[in-house]
Order: C-alpha cells, then structure tokens, then sequence
C-alpha cells in the first residue's frame, strides 16, 4: 500500500470504565530497562496546541518513547514502562478516576500484544500527557490496518479491538509502506 491511510473514531465520553491499578516498576527516562530503548523527548515532536504548554498536565512532562524488538516478553516491557510514565505523570497530577490508570495499561498490553502477534519487529510506543488525558502511539512494521474479529467464547481473541474502542475516547491509525501508527486518546 502507498500513501497514507488514516481511520478515526471515537466512542462517547464517560463509556467503559474498569478497575485499578495493578503492576510496579522502575525504569529510569534515558537508560537502557528490560531489552528496550526508553528515551525521554520533549513534546515539540509532535503536533500539540501550544495553549496548554505549562499546564499542569502537560508541564514539563516529557514524551516518553521506548523501542523494542518485537518478541512476546516486550508486552510486558512496554506495559512496565508505561506503568512508569503514568507513575510520573501521577506526580504531576493525578487521574481523575482510578481506573484511568488500568485502562491506559490495557490498552498499551492489547496493542504491543497485536503488534507482536500480527507484525515483524521492532516496535515503538510514545506515552505524552495532554490537557484532559494520555496520548499512546503505537508504530508497527504491518502496513494492514487492524480490523475487528468475532468474539471466541474459548478465549482465543476477538476481543481486543473493540476493548481499544470502548476504552479510549478517539482512534486512529496511519498507515503507510513503513507500517501503521495507531493512536489513541485516554482520559486521565
């Protein structure tokens, strides 16, 4: 496929909560943590609205980017560094909903794990705060767009997508021949 491709959506607020929050983990911005490459950038990477540069959300809360291979144990990793940037984020502000915490660390499990399962390595996550939430980038090497699959009641899947849509409050993904961005807004 060539170009660029890109899909939204959005679900209304309020919609699908869930519990709180569960795993603990170090991992220090700028240093090498569990086979990945985690570096701290500043929001100017990416397109925001200056307005609420300084406010106590965006503040001077780096993006935090990790880089991994691509092999099943990187779910994990990408969910202890994010675990990490939403303990960073906390101590600027805290979520408005304790299950905010668990659903941003759903997502990023769902997303790294189709990434794995559906796409050759490597690939990269990008947490930043926002005004009202948590901005997540997924970037895998597959060009094809995920689609939604019947729900298996034997557990073998069909679920994650729409947990991505029910859970985030607008979906998108970018795709072009490098492979997809999908990003997500979550409330915080």
């Amino acid at each position: 496929m060539s170009g660029r491709d890109v899909r939204c959506s959005s679900r209304p607020a309020g919609f699908g909560t869930r519990s709180r929050r569960a795993l603990g983990n170090q991992v220090t911005t700028g240093t090498q943590g569990r086979g990945s490459d985690v570096t701290a950038e500043r929001e100017g990477e990416m397109a925001t609205d200056h307005r609420w540069h300084g406010s106590p959300v965006s503040g001077n809360m780096p993006e935090r980017v990790a880089r991994y291979p691509g092999e099943l144990h990187n779910v994990t990793d990408a969910r202890l560094d994010a675990e990490q940037f939403l303990d960073d984020l906390a101590q600027v502000t805290p979520p408005t909903a304790p299950e905010h915490w668990d659903d941003i660390l759903l997502v990023v499990t769902e997303l790294t794990a189709n990434a794995v399962q559906y796409a050759p390595g490597p690939i990269e996550i990008r947490l930043r705060p926002t005004f009202d939430g948590v901005h997540l980038v997924v970037h895998d090497t597959s060009s094809t767009p995920p689609a939604p699959r019947p729900f298996h009641r034997d557990g073998s899947g069909g679920v994650g997508w729409h947990l991505v849509h029910a859970l985030c409050s607008q979906v998108s993904v970018v795709t072009n021949d490098a492979g997809k961005d999908i990003h997500v807004f979550l409330p915080w």
